[in-house]
């Protein structure tokens, strides 16, 4: 079966994952050397990159669809189609 491709090329995929890796590498270590929660920022940006990555992923594993043309509808036979009732309003009552 045919891989369908993400959305990230070869070189944006490996940059994503060292980015990730070096935010969440920088989060726990600023977490220990800063007395504030700037920290939680770090996490954060992992997070998102995490993100990304995973949907590209998904892109990448859902198989390849091609696009054809809508079957074209029988002219005889098919009532759905014929059916030039109309349809009901939807809206407020005045």
């Amino acid at each position: 079966m045919h891989q369908g491709s993400g959305f990230l090329t070869t070189r944006q995929r490996r940059l994503a994952w060292i980015g990730f890796l070096l935010a969440a590498v920088q989060a726990p270590v600023s977490a220990r050397l800063v007395a504030d929660s700037s920290w939680l920022f770090s996490l954060c940006v992992a997070l998102m990159v995490a993100t990304v990555i995973i949907a590209d992923d998904a892109a990448r594993r859902r198989p390849l669809v091609r696009l054809t043309s809508p079957p074209t509808a029988r002219l005889a036979g098919s009532s759905a189609l014929c059916d030039r009732s109309p349809r009901p309003r939807v809206g407020f009552a005045r």
